[in-house]
């Protein structure tokens, strides 16, 4: 199959790249060659994004869970990366992502499932095949819904340099000892998902498994998750307004009272409720989100919304076209006029604007890609990519979305 003659070929410049020289730059690297893992805010699939990223050294650019963000496609452009993976499904990561990118000829593989448990048996599957995580020392198994046990999980992993396995009730350890090692196991949970990690632990024990149990005090994970889920409830809000739909408004204010009543649990001093309830306020932002990303796409077009989509893409993409020292003066002066025509309601005019003006910043992305890659190689913090990642060939075992 062409997929295993490409692999092939990644594990063959892996191996160059390992052999010709132990410096802090890889052989890869030397050639220029970027790749971007994008990713979801959803803690499930960005934990695996984070530990992909902590053994090979790449970028991850994180989006909105469900919402398409022009400006996180003008993230991604800033490091002119040669491909990206996208960890996730289209209702995690959506398909925007895809045919922007693909307009500036990036290729874009998706390493996706139809839920958080697939997707993250699919993640390591690929990158075990293609070398990218060799034996793992540990692995730990967390419960695929709870936060706060995937986050410590996610830590444990780094930690202890092995990797992280979502379950749930249904989980097959056959399946799982498929994919991974079983010979150390730690299972990572909080009080509401106890019962879930006993019925585990017994599979476990069946299967002759050494198993260490840890169980995480979620107080400390409250306030973060209602700020989570408020910046999602914000961003249905935003939506809203913008498609001035009053039912997206409607859904957004029973999910405020909903939070309301996790403050009044916490209050009482009921913690353990107050977690559980923020949970279930998770699954039911993100649905919510997925809601009103598919009224936004509805309403993206040649009108009003997606008037304003596009011109909120192009802002972001000059911004960073800027940043490297392009005089984009002109360009401004364009956006200019194109906001003068949404003011006076032509936005038949508005988007014959940004299409040409659009044509023109992928034209000086092309010419400035060496020297964008150049300007966040000097700028990123440290640890961002290294090179590992960097070959044609690391992706080939996926398919396009």
């Amino acid at each position: 199959m062409v997929w295993k003659k490409l692999a092939t070929v990644f594990m063959v410049v892996m191996l160059l790249a390992i052999t010709m020289g132990t410096g802090s730059v890889s052989a890869a690297e030397s050639e220029g060659s970027v790749t971007v893992i994008l990713v979801s805010d959803n803690t499930a699939d960005s934990g695996i994004a984070k530990l992909l990223a902590n053994v090979t050294g790449g970028v991850v650019v994180t989006t909105p869970w469900g919402v398409y963000e022009p400006n996180v496609t003008a993230e991604i452009l800033s490091y002119a990366p040669d491909q990206v993976i996208i960890i996730g499904g289209p209702m995690a990561v959506v398909n925007q992502y895809v045919s922007d990118l693909e307009s500036y000829n990036i290729t874009v593989y998706r390493w996706g499932g139809m839920n958080r448990y697939e997707t993250n048996l699919i993640a390591l599957q690929m990158a075990k095949k293609l070398g990218l995580i060799k034996e793992e020392n540990v692995t730990v198994i967390a419960p695929g819904n709870d936060t706060a046990a995937i986050e410590e999980a996610i830590k444990l992993a780094l930690q202890n340099g092995g990797i992280v396995v979502y379950i749930n009730k249904t989980v097959s350890i056959d399946k799982v000892n498929k994919t991974v090692s079983l010979k150390k196991i730690i299972v990572v949970h909080t009080p509401v998902t106890e019962k879930i990690a006993e019925g585990v632990m017994k599979k476990l024990v069946r299967a002759n498994a050494p198993v260490t149990n840890v169980t995480v005090n979620v107080n400390v994970k409250i306030q973060r998750m209602e700020r989570a889920i408020q910046l999602r409830i914000n961003r249905i809000l935003k939506i809203a307004n913008l498609t001035n739909s009053s039912e997206l408004v409607e859904l957004a204010n029973n999910l405020t009272l909903e939070l309301q009543e996790v403050n009044k649990l916490i209050q009482e001093g009921n913690v353990t409720e107050a977690y559980k309830k923020l949970l279930w306020l998770q699954v039911r932002t993100q649905f919510a989100l997925k809601k009103a990303n598919f009224v936004m796409a509805k309403e993206t077009g040649a009108g009003k919304v997606g008037v304003i989509v596009k011109l909120w893409k192009v802002k972001a993409e000059l911004q960073i076209l800027q940043r490297i020292g392009i005089n984009v003066t002109e360009y401004n002066q364009t956006l200019v006029e194109i906001e003068s025509y949404i003011k006076a309601g032509n936005y038949g005019e508005a988007m014959k604007l940004l299409n040409q003006l659009e044509k023109e910043i992928r034209s000086l992305y092309k010419e400035n890609r060496v020297a964008l890659r150049q300007y966040m190689r000097m700028h990123r913090g440290k640890g961002n990519h290294n090179g590992r990642w960097q070959n044609g060939g690391n992706q080939t075992s996926v398919g396009k979305p």
